[in-house]
C-alpha cells in the first residue's frame, strides 16, 4: 500500500517547509499519540497558487466542485507521539501523494489552515493500521490528497 519513508524534495516539503523527525529507538508498542491533527500546506508561493486557483475555475470547474471551493493546497493528517518508556516527544504525518502514500515521521513547519484537531491516546499500531487499510490510489478529482485525509481522520 503505502510508503514508511518521505517523499522526495517536492513542492509540498519545500513550500510546506518539510522538517524530518527522529525518534526514539524503544519499541513502537510504547509509542502512543497525545493529539492529531487534519492539516493544510501550501504547495506553491503566493503568487503561484493565487494563479492555479484563479484558473481553477476557469479551466476545471468540476474540479473545483470536487474540492468545495477549497485553497488548492495539500491536506494531511499530523499526530504528536509519546514514547511511554523513555518520554520522548516526536511527529508523524500521514499524506497521499500523486505518486504514492506516505507516513512520515516529521513534520510540516508552515500549516496554512487546521481543519480538524483532538487529544487522544492511541497507539501508534492503531494510526498504522489505519494508513495501511486506505488505498493509495490518486486522482485529481475523484481521489485525491483532500479526500484521503478526509478518510483517514473520520477513521480516528
Amino acid at each position: 500500500m503505502g510508503s514508511s519513508q518521505s517523499s522526495s524534495q517536492s513542492g509540498t516539503d519545500y513550500h510546506g517547509h518539510w522538517r524530518s523527525g527522529t525518534h526514539c529507538s524503544c519499541s513502537t508498542d510504547n509509542w502512543y499519540s497525545t493529539w492529531c491533527v487534519w492539516e493544510k500546506v501550501g504547495l506553491w508561493n503566493g503568487f503561484a497558487r493565487l494563479s492555479a486557483n484563479v484558473g481553477r475555475v476557469i479551466l476545471l470547474g468540476t474540479a473545483e466542485i470536487a474540492m468545495r471551493g477549497r485553497d488548492i493546497a495539500h491536506e494531511s493528517i499530523y499526530v504528536s507521539f509519546k514514547c511511554q518508556q523513555c518520554g520522548a516527544n516526536f511527529s508523524w504525518t500521514y499524506e497521499l501523494m500523486k505518486d504514492n502514500s506516505y507516513a512520515s515521521c516529521g513534520s510540516y513547519l508552515k500549516v496554512m489552515e487546521i481543519y480538524a484537531s483532538h487529544q487522544i491516546s492511541r497507539p501508534w499500531s492503531y494510526f498504522q493500521g489505519i494508513f495501511l487499510s486506505l488505498s493509495n490510489r490518486y486522482d485529481l478529482v475523484e481521489r485525491n490528497c483532500q479526500h484521503w485525509a478526509q478518510e483517514f481522520w473520520n477513521r480516528i
